[in-house]
């Protein structure tokens, strides 16, 4: 059989697989419901809250905050019971407004945060006690920029590592350069064990919302996640690596199996059905892109310091396996990409298509690239043209530059999920006094947004959305959430009403003193829907 009928061959099977997967779209772990239900108003005071998602999930923080920012649960441990958690309350509830937060673990090792609020009514006539307003803390704790780079750390040096090992196994004839080759992967074995270890602080601080590192209780909950499962995988294979320093095919397989199946026990895939066949497809997917990438480098060694006659046996050699690897890579990425997306729409509709979308634009011009390799240069080579050499190794080059960009861009697809739109915080402090007005671009640039209140601690705040003209646009529809992350408070929807032409009254869910994150979706057409985000202190 050969390369391109096998390649077909799997193309074949795969698409088969995800034709016959059931009309369903998988998402991370939800939140189902609660008692006291969201935005609901009950007579006798709770003494816990009980939170049911769609599936177990592991509790990282939850708050029970009243008015004056106390936590009523800030001495509770929560049980989870089942695909529920049972949070007791240390301190009594009396009657007033409560804010719930909570911040999950799915089992893909993806957080899952939100607030909602209830309102404890009490027997008629009866009042709750005066307190005063506690400003909440707001020391920064936002993670995920650091997380993001040490996952793209992490996965470089690893897929070097890997395609440097695949390289060692399958091009034995590049007998020149393996001594130091096998040098460069135990390194690169070393490396990719410091930045796993990186990586799993990072992702524990963003879990937990540390402030500062080293967090050794972030650490924990980081290692009992699915996270912590995959990469303590892969540090056993990465020491197998450097305890045979790469020498002993057998061992530099089974770690290479390590390697590949650690990254299908987290994100995306570790959490939907049908795991046997998305894991085994991650896996398919990891090795094959880490042979791509990590042979580059060793093969651009050789077409620089072997001869013409041997540099060609080399490339033929790295080529033959090559095409298998590029057509299993594009399959299972494929099959990946019709089962996260829900829907068509969400390709172009959400930041995970949207990325999915650049991912595969440079993937198609690496695939020219190849192609031209293929069809063109190695003719050339193997006739003895030393300029065909030289413009392989240019072109190499620029394969490993474009390469790493879809690689970077396929460390945002894992750490993104199919609904998330992109970010765009622009921070604006209020005063405490006079009427303020905060003003931040779309995403798209295309609109204004504009927020007033009368005081930082107003209950009702004034929106209002202008083109680029200044001119007033009366969105469809308007929708804005609302939390102080860095207090524990995560975003909770806020009431919107339409106080005039083109002008919408909100009113945030509770009053409290802290830096708040604003999110504001506003449907401007059925075919455009605008977003904005910024930051509003009150004080």
């Amino acid at each position: 059989m050969t390369a391109i009928s096998f390649g077909w061959r799997s193309a074949q099977t795969l698409l088969l697989c995800a034709l016959l997967l059931p009309g369903t779209s998988w998402a991370h772990a939800r939140f189902v419901t609660a008692s006291p239900a969201p935005n609901s108003s009950v007579v006798s005071a709770p003494n816990q809250v009980v939170l049911a998602f769609n599936e177990p999930v592991q509790p990282v923080s939850l708050k029970v905050i009243d008015a004056s920012g106390h936590d009523l649960a800030a001495d509770s441990d929560a049980v989870s019971i089942d695909n529920d958690i049972v949070l007791k309350f240390a301190t009594p509830a009396t009657t007033g407004k409560y804010v719930v937060s909570y911040r999950v673990l799915s089992g893909d090792a993806h957080p899952i945060a939100a607030s909602f609020s209830f309102t404890v009514a009490g027997a008629a006539g009866s009042k709750a006690p005066p307190t005063a307003a506690t400003p909440l803390a707001t020391a920064e704790s936002d993670w995920s920029r650091v997380v993001i780079i040490a996952r793209a750390i992490y996965m470089l040096t690893l897929l070097l590592c890997m395609g440097g090992g695949l390289f060692l196994l399958l091009v034995p004839s590049a007998t020149a350069i393996q001594a130091e080759l096998r040098t460069g992967v135990t390194r690169l074995a070393s490396l990719a064990l410091l930045a796993a270890l990186f990586y799993l602080q990072a992702s524990g601080a963003a879990m937990l919302g540390s402030t500062s590192l080293p967090d050794i209780a972030a650490l924990k909950v980081a290692a009992t996640s699915s996270l912590g499962t995959s990469l303590g995988l892969a540090a056993i294979g990465l020491m197998m690596i450097i305890a045979a320093r790469a020498r002993h095919a057998a061992l530099l397989i089974a770690s290479i199996v390590l390697l590949a199946g650690s990254r299908a026990l987290t994100g995306h895939p570790a959490s939907r059905d049908p795991g046997w066949l998305l894991i085994p497809a991650m896996a398919l997917h990891v090795a094959c892109a880490a042979y791509w990438y990590g042979s580059l480098r060793p093969l651009y060694m050789s077409l620089k310091r072997l001869p013409v006659a041997d540099a060609a046996k080399v490339l033929r050699e790295f080529s033959s396996a090559a095409m298998i690897a590029v057509a299993t890579l594009a399959c299972a990425g494929l099959l990946m990409a019709l089962v996260h997306l829900a829907t068509p729409s969400a390709l172009l509709g959400t930041w995970y298509g949207q990325l999915l979308i650049m991912k595969t634009t440079w993937f198609s011009v690496l695939l020219g690239l190849a192609a031209w390799h293929k069809l063109r240069l190695s003719p050339r080579i193997e006739a003895g043209d030393r300029r065909a050499l030289r413009t392989l190794r240019i072109s190499i080059v620029i394969e490993a530059i474009i390469m790493t960009l879809v690689l970077l861009i396929s460390v945002n697809v894992a750490s993104t999920a199919p609904e998330d739109p992109p970010r765009n915080a622009t921070a604006e402090t209020a005063s405490t006094a006079a009427i303020t007005a905060v003003e931040t671009p779309s995403l798209t640039g295309a609109y204004i947004l504009t927020l007033q209140t009368e005081n930082a601690l107003a209950s009702v705040w004034q929106l209002t959305v202008r083109d680029l003209g200044g001119n007033v646009i009366e969105p469809l529809d308007i929708s804005v959430k609302v939390g102080i992350p860095v207090a524990g408070i995560e975003a909770m929807p806020a009431v919107v009403k339409v106080a005039d032409e083109g002008r919408f009254s909100v009113e945030p869910p509770i009053t409290l003193p802290g830096t708040w994150e604003i999110k504001v979706d506003a449907l401007i057409t059925d075919f455009d829907k605008e977003s904005f985000s910024l930051q509003l202190t009150r004080k």
